[in-house]
Parts: structure tokens; C-alpha cells; sequence
């Protein structure tokens, strides 16, 4: 064996994309991969949703002092960020898809329809044949969400009158509306719980789902410093694609309440 193997150019590969579930309107299918949610404290800052960091966190500090100097319009004030609670899950993707054989789009349906044409890259999809997703993503959400998870941890029986586990059985999301008037429903498919089997290695490491900045980078978000440049700053080699994308902001209807009510 030689002193230096010059060959071994990747002894640590990059761990895998994590890949958000996305909710637009119409029903999306999930199946619950684990027994319990993760929860972070976030804030929500140039497009991107970052842990908190706690105690000393710059921007809870900053929220602070725009409250006690603007008590009534803070609010509105575009430097403040309140400190928001985000659940991260595995699930397991069960809605019925057509993926575009050019771009590997994911299109569900519209309607009761699917499109006609890849809204990614505006190929034809009428020959193309629709099949359940079967990918594990990660479903990150507000509480809204999570609290209508919990209902139905107590309220889904079997024939004995027993609690169903919420790993057990396919769960429709229907999401209606757009932006401040999005609304997201869990119905529970009680019926639809025959066993899935998923490879553990396709689960995601939900302490690997957040993006993680020290006081002096949250600082340096703030002021509009990219999140490829932080990253580039560490000289780590460490990239935003392990993490939420940017561009998918907080769903406004879930987080209203907590936005404005700090709750």
C-alpha cells in the first residue's frame, strides 16, 4: 500500500440532495415514514429558512429592540423575524404522477386532469404514463399542520376502537388557495394501510435538513450576503443543496399565527 493513494479522489462522498415534498393545490398522498417530527426554531431570512441559534441568537435580539422601539408596527417592518416553529418528517410520496421523460418533472394532476405539457420544459405528456412517486422526501411544515397530525394520532381507531399508529396509513394533504389563503387539510385514508417498505438508507438525517449559521452569518444574511458566499466564506466546501430550498418561502397560511401572534 502506497505511502499517499493518490487514486482515492473521494473517500468521503457528498451526502444526497434532500428533497423537500412540495405542496401546490390539488392532493398529495404521503405515507408517514416516522414515529416522531423533528422540530426546529426557525427564522425566515433573504429566502431562506434558517435555525435559530438560540440563546444570544442576533436575531431575536434584533426582533427585540424593533419591538420596544415600534411596539405597534414592527410588524411591519421588514427586519423583523420572528422565531418560528418548523416540524421536519420522512414521508413516502404516494401521489399519482406523470414525470416528464425530459426533465424528470414530477406533475400531478391539475384538477382531475394532468397537464398537457411539462410546466418545467413544455414536453408533450400525453403518451406519458401515470404512476404512484414512491420517493422519500421530507415534509417541513407549521404547526397548523403538525396539530392536525396529533388529532388524528388519538382520533383514527382500528375495528377494536384502538388508536391507529399515523405510520400505519396513507394520509391525503389537500391544499387550496394561493399565498395568505393557502389552506392545507389532513384526511386520514384509514383504508389505505397495507405496508410500505423503505429502505432505511433512503431515509433523510432530519439533523441534516436545516441550514445552520452562527451568530456572525445569520448577521451577515440579514444584510443580504448570499448563502453560497457564507458557505464559500467557511472554506469548507459545505453548499446550500443539502438543505431547504430558497426559493420555497414559509407557507404564509400556516405561519400567520405564529408570524403576527407569536404563538
Amino acid at each position: 500500500m502506497p505511502f499517499a493513494n493518490i487514486d482515492s479522489t473521494n473517500m468521503f462522498p457528498q451526502a444526497k440532495k434532500v428533497e423537500f415534498l412540495t405542496l401546490k393545490p390539488g392532493q398529495t398522498v404521503i405515507r408517514i415514514l416516522d414515529a416522531n417530527a423533528v422540530l426546529y426554531l426557525t427564522h425566515y431570512l433573504e429566502g431562506a429558512t434558517v435555525m435559530c441559534t438560540g440563546d444570544g441568537c442576533p436575531i431575536c435580539q434584533s426582533n427585540e429592540r424593533l419591538i420596544v422601539d415600534n411596539p405597534e408596527t414592527y410588524k411591519n417592518i421588514k427586519a423583523y423575524s420572528p422565531r418560528i416553529r418548523r416540524y421536519h418528517v420522512n414521508v413516502l410520496d404516494r401521489t399519482l404522477m406523470k414525470v416528464c421523460p425530459s426533465c424528470n418533472t414530477e406533475m400531478k394532476k391539475i384538477g382531475n386532469s394532468f397537464p398537457a405539457a411539462c410546466t418545467n420544459c413544455n414536453t408533450m405528456l400525453l403518451e406519458v404514463k401515470e404512476a404512484q412517486s414512491n420517493k422519500v422526501k421530507v415534509l417541513s411544515r407549521g404547526v397548523q399542520l403538525f396539530e392536525q397530525f396529533n388529532a388524528l394520532e388519538e382520533s383514527v381507531l382500528d375495528d377494536k376502537g384502538n388508536p391507529m399508529p399515523i405510520t400505519s396509513y396513507d394520509i391525503v394533504l389537500s391544499v387550496s388557495g394561493t399565498g395568505r389563503q393557502t389552506k392545507i387539510t389532513a384526511i386520514p385514508l384509514a383504508n389505505k394501510n397495507e405496508p410500505v417498505n423503505v429502505d432505511e438508507k433512503s431515509l433523510f438525517d432530519l439533523t441534516k435538513t436545516i441550514i445552520k449559521l452562527n451568530n456572525e452569518e445569520m448577521i451577515d444574511l440579514q444584510k443580504g450576503i448570499s448563502l453560497r458566499d457564507i458557505f464559500a466564506a467557511r472554506g469548507t466546501g459545505e453548499k446550500e443543496d443539502n438543505t431547504e430550498d430558497k426559493t420555497l418561502s414559509l407557507n404564509v397560511e400556516e405561519t400567520v399565527q405564529e408570524l403576527f401572534g407569536g404563538g
